[in-house]
Formats: structure tokens, sequence, C-alpha cells
């Protein structure tokens, strides 16, 4: 299914997007006017392959959002994605990029994404990929990117991709074996 804002805002407590296996949904929020609130958790794919487009001023905020949870290694899960294009993304806590599945999250032309604490492909079987072209991500704490086991070998991977002035702010990045930065 997909769900369109444009000029308003909507509240909700919790949201999952394409939360059934094979399930697949779409969430645009588009317009300076447009602000998609979330009490708790935004879930952008579980175990089914979701698209968030926060757009043209619209602004998205939840206390935790997760992109990429569905565990695809299992036969469930697919890759799931947000992306920002002149928009801006505010959590109150963490922000996890290819949680147990694939996620990507993409932020162009002068968005915004801010987070207490953030992790790239940080569980086991994460594959995360975050692009910040022209665009910030503020941690007011630590981001990671990976995770290994006790022998560093890598069971999570994430990748992190700077190009035309994208930063990122944050106390300390931890960049596991089998990780990348660009």
């Amino acid at each position: 299914g997909s769900f369109q804002i444009g000029e308003g805002s909507v509240e909700d407590g919790d949201m999952l997007i394409a939360a059934l296996e094979g399930s697949m949904g779409t969430v645009d929020v588009v317009g300076e006017d447009s602000l998609l609130s979330v009490a708790t958790a935004l879930e952008v794919g579980r175990f089914g392959a979701a698209v968030l487009t926060i757009s043209d001023g619209g602004e998205v905020t939840a206390e935790t959002v997760e992109i990429g949870l569905g565990p695809a290694g299992l036969g469930f899960g697919a890759p799931s994605e947000t992306n920002l294009d002149g928009g801006s993304l505010v959590t109150q806590t963490s922000l996890v990029v290819g949680g147990s599945g694939t996620g990507t999250l993409t932020a162009m032309n002068n968005s915004t994404v801010t987070s207490l604490d953030g992790g790239i492909g940080i569980r086991n079987n994460g594959d995360g990929h975050v692009t910040l072209e022209n665009s910030v991500w503020n941690l007011q704490l630590d981001l990671f990117i990976g995770i290994v086991d006790e022998n560093n070998v890598p069971t999570g991977t994430g990748e992190l991709t700077l190009t035309n002035n994208g930063f990122v702010t944050a106390q300390s990045l931890t960049l596991a074996a089998g990780s990348t930065l660009h």
C-alpha cells in the first residue's frame, strides 16, 4: 500500500511500513508543511519492502527509526530504503540502517538527519548503506558502522559514503572490520 502526506500532519504511536512477509509499502512526506510524527518506533521494512520518501521540506520525527529490519537471509525481508531530498528526519534516540536486513538511507540537497546515536549494519545479518550528499547527519553520541564477532569476523556490515560536502557530526565513530567509509 501507499500513503502520502502533503501540506498536513499525521501523528501515530508506532508505524510499521511493510511489516508482513512479502508486503510492499511506500510513504511520502512532501512539502514544507508536511509532518509525520511517530511517538515511539518507526520501522521501515520489517518483513517486506518499504520506501519512505521525505522531500521538499517535509519532516519525519520518531523516538526511534529502523530501516531494513527483516532478516533477508532467513527467506523473508526485502531491501528497504529511506530517501531524503531537501527533507528532515529526527529521532529522539537511535537511528539504525540495516538492522537484521538490508537498509539504505540516502540524503541529498541539504537534508538533515538528527539522532542521539546511530548504527549502520550493526546486528547479525545486517547490511546497511548510508549516503550523505550535500547533507548532514548530526548525532549527539556515537555512530557504529558494522559489527564483528569475538574473532573479529564481520556478522553485520555497513557502508557510509560522504559526497559533495556531506558530513557526520558525532562524539565518536566506530568502523568494524568488513565495513567501509568513503
